[in-house]
């Protein structure tokens, strides 16, 4: 079953575009992880000292293999020299995926 992870990382909004900068260098890596699907992190446009993370892996497994892994760990020591000023995060196991748009263009919150 795939997982979704969000996660709002908080630093000083001097550090943010550096902090951005360190961690492409890492997600780079990321991406070729087996099973990662998606990792990203975004400078939020209203709030300047908030990064969002956005990660899809393509299970459970492929996301353990990430946590014990070198990358994790490079991407946790950046946060650290960072200095960051509050976080959370939350995993979601995904049951059902489907697109937010039908065939005629128009949205739709079903899954069917």
């Amino acid at each position: 079953m795939k997982v979704i992870i969000a996660a709002q990382i908080k630093v000083s909004a001097d550090k943010r575009e550096n902090a951005l900068s360190a961690a492409a260098k890492v997600i780079e890596k990321i991406i070729m992880q087996t099973g990662c699907v998606r990792y990203d992190w975004a400078a939020d446009c209203s709030d300047p000292e908030l990064i969002t993370v956005f990660e899809e892996w393509e299970d459970q497994s492929a996301l353990d293999q990430h946590f014990a892994g070198p990358n994790f760990a490079k991407m946790n020591a950046l946060l650290g020299e960072v200095g960051v000023l509050g976080a959370a995060a939350k995993k979601y196991a995904v049951e059902r995926e489907a697109s937010v748009f039908g065939a005629d263009g128009s949205p739709s919150s079903s899954f069917e």
